[in-house]
């Protein structure tokens, strides 16, 4: 991920920019797709904790998604308290988002393959 501003505008945006081979190209290319179609759902908005894409292109070959800004990913938030374990209300806000997420993209019979602490992110 890059973090990104548009030209005239002080706004911050992420970009993924995925690897220049056939394989991770196929797969960027599923995910925009998958994006696209969550987009099209009112019942997917950012209130249902999917990820907004903004745009997505290519550069050099390589396929380029721009996202919302998200800050602290799972994986920094258990660092952050050195692995020592949140308190229950924080679990219990934080397995409620993931599960209200997965059953948005299972109501589309798409199963999420790489759920990890690193991508569940936070906003600010």
């Amino acid at each position: 991920m890059a973090k990104c501003s548009k030209r005239g505008s002080s706004s911050e945006l992420a970009v993924k920019i995925v690897k220049n081979e056939p394989n991770y190209t196929r797969q960027g290319i599923l995910e925009i797709k998958i994006l696209k179609e969550l987009e099209k759902r009112p019942d997917t908005a950012s209130e249902n904790h999917i990820v907004t894409m903004i745009d997505h292109f290519m550069f050099r070959n390589h396929v380029c998604i721009v996202f919302e800004v998200l800050h602290w990913s799972l994986l920094d938030l258990l660092d952050r308290f050195k692995c020592k374990g949140l308190c229950l209300s924080m679990i219990q806000n934080i397995i409620s988002q993931i599960l209200l997420g997965i059953s948005q993209l299972k109501a589309l019979r798409i199963i999420h393959c790489d759920l990890k602490p690193e991508n569940v992110l936070f906003k600010e």
